[in-house]
């Protein structure tokens, strides 16, 4: 069934791999019925699919050779449905038509958001990121800390006597949290901003820089022991960090402001027999 799953996800990406003409510079990797298969339409492929299902190919070895036969078999695949009669049924023929018409409407967003959606513009938010950041931040704090989460109030009051008594909290939080990816770290939640999490401002006040909890704290997901690394006054994350997710809020916001234009030049009727 997973090899089924995934040359379906294989032939919807592969759709895209004929906007791509093969090159006279593209090395040919099979041929099918004289129909070249190149290294483009391979690199293309390797674009377009998921990052689990090429995580997959690469695990399981071969990922090359993987890869070309599933090309192999698509085309094939896609040349027996050309040749049926499957395109002259209406529902088909309706659905090449909205598949079209999505290709348009992709490519034509692209070109017009093209010359707004860049480095230059991420740059632009981020500037205003940061400076929203200072201005909302101002009077703040933000406290490293780590923390050991366990289902009941007395497995923390037993962590809390522990920690008490000299254990090593790096070492209590591997052994002991139910949250294993930061319990593998010893627990690190890296800074946290004040403000984000009510009850965890109220806990980690009460605690100086290198202490631990005297108190166990509860929440939705259990008791929480914590112990504070540093506190500092808040920082901006750094540019990279925040590029892909500044970058998706300019294409939006330019997406919206396009739509906004072009309907506004448009003869729009709403017709609502309710209303």
């Amino acid at each position: 069934m997973m090899k089924i799953r995934n040359k379906v996800i294989v032939a919807v990406s592969i759709a895209a791999l004929s906007l791509f003409p093969a090159s006279a510079a593209d090395q040919v990797l099979a041929k099918v019925n004289g129909e070249a298969i190149t290294s483009k339409d391979l690199a293309q492929l390797e674009k377009a699919l998921p990052p689990e299902v090429l995580k997959r190919a690469k695990a399981a070895g071969g990922e090359k050779g993987t890869l070309i036969n599933q090309l192999v078999d698509l085309k094939v695949l896609t040349n027996a449905a050309k040749k049926s009669a499957i395109s002259k049924k209406d529902e088909v023929k309706k659905a090449i038509e909205r598949a079209a018409e999505q290709v348009i409407v992709q490519a034509f967003v692209f070109e017009q958001l093209k010359s707004k959606v860049n480095d230059k513009a991420a740059e632009k938010a981020y500037a205003e990121f940061s400076k929203r950041f200072k201005t909302e931040t101002k009077n703040k704090s933000e406290t490293k800390f780590r923390h050991i989460l366990v289902k009941t109030e007395a497995e923390a009051k037993a962590a809390i006597k522990k920690l008490d008594g000299g254990a090593d909290f790096i070492k209590l939080a591997r052994d002991l949290s139910i949250d294993k990816q930061s319990g593998q770290d010893g627990g690190d939640l890296g800074y946290i901003l004040e403000g984000t999490v009510k009850e965890f401002d109220e806990a980690l006040k009460a605690i100086s820089v290198g202490k631990t909890s005297k108190k166990p704290t509860k929440t939705q997901f259990g008791f929480h022991v914590f112990k504070v690394d540093d506190r500092r006054k808040p920082r901006a994350p750094a540019f990279k960090d925040v590029k892909q997710q500044l970058t998706a809020q300019v294409q939006q916001k330019a997406f919206v402001e396009m739509v906004k234009r072009l309907r506004d030049k448009a003869n729009v009727e709403i017709i609502d027999k309710k209303n």
